[in-house]
């Protein structure tokens, strides 16, 4: 009986002790299976930040690339006001010049046209005496 008795006990503890490790392999399995979901996690977040740093790296070279032909567009525009400036001064220079021959021209076709008015008057004036009576004594 007494050997029934530890039997008994022993089968209890030992089954106890079989339960135990049951649950302590549950238990490990379910740790084992959390730090896998945390290692995926913390793989993913790597994989992100990795991903976020390229973005910036690539922000910052089309920034600079953005700079460089915004500093070329505004030299080609400080060029281009330049030329236009330039291009201005000549065609205002060149204007002014054609205006002072134009007006030369005109004073000397007005001065030229009064001339010939002049003479054509002249020879009308002398047409119309020759035309007209004579005082009504000499007829």
């Amino acid at each position: 009986e007494k050997r029934r008795d530890e039997g008994r006990r022993a089968q209890k503890s030992l089954s106890s002790e079989r339960k135990a490790v049951q649950e302590l392999t549950e238990r490990v399995r379910e740790l084992e299976e959390r730090e896998r979901e945390l290692m995926e996690a913390v793989e993913r977040r790597e994989e992100e930040r990795e991903e976020s740093e390229k973005q910036i790296q690539d922000a910052e070279q089309r920034e600079e690339e953005l700079k460089a032909e915004l500093r070329c567009l505004t030299q080609k525009g400080v060029e281009l006001s330049a030329a236009r400036a330039q291009m201005e001064s000549e065609m205002l220079e060149r204007w002014e010049e054609d205006r002072g021959k134009l007006e030369a021209a005109f004073a000397g076709e007005k001065k030229g046209m009064t001339a010939q008015w002049e003479d054509e008057r002249h020879v009308l004036l002398q047409r119309l005496a020759a035309v007209q009576p004579k005082d009504e004594d000499d007829t």
